[in-house]
């Protein structure tokens, strides 16, 4: 996977089949351009899933700061640790995982940061559930923390 990293990698060289694939996890090292990568990838991706913009400005934007906690919190910007990046593609949902090797942390002590400057990295685990339909998380080994958004024509039709 490194090797990936390496080459001069496009974001449109990725395929997949909605309702049918996955893109694979990719294996990120715990730098600073990780969230910048993986929105450029978004940005290719999800209007073939048949999200708003809206939409998929509320995906980058809580993938981007979930790879940031990922580098500042779980990686301590140990550049010789990683993250992996996982995004499951659904006829009405689409998941992404995003995961580091550290010791996770304690919801109790997660807060809203919305009143402070907005800032990638700052905004929190409240950020997150706000923009996404769901958020999860486990520590198991490591920390790995699921977004889910649905469709929006998935929810219309069920409402």
């Amino acid at each position: 996977m490194n090797n990936m990293l390496d080459n001069d990698m496009h974001c449109t060289d990725l395929h997949f089949e909605l309702g049918r694939g996955e893109v694979e996890s990719l294996v990120l090292p715990c730098e600073p351009f990780a969230p910048a990568l993986v929105r450029s990838i978004l940005d290719v991706l999800l209007p073939r899933a048949g999200l708003s913009s809206y939409d998929s400005y509320d995906v980058k934007t809580a993938v981007g700061e979930a790879i940031s906690n990922a580098i500042r919190h779980g990686c301590n910007f140990e550049s010789n640790k990683f993250i992996t990046f996982k995004a499951s593609f659904h006829k009405d949902r689409l998941i992404f995982e995003i995961g580091d090797q550290g010791p996770g942390f304690q919801e109790k002590y997660t807060c809203s940061r919305l009143l402070q400057k907005f800032t990638e990295g700052g905004m929190g685990i409240e950020l997150m559930k706000k923009l996404m339909d769901n958020l999860e998380y486990d520590f198991e080994s490591g920390t790995r923390v699921r977004l889910t958004k649905f469709i929006q024509s998935f929810k219309t039709a069920s409402s």
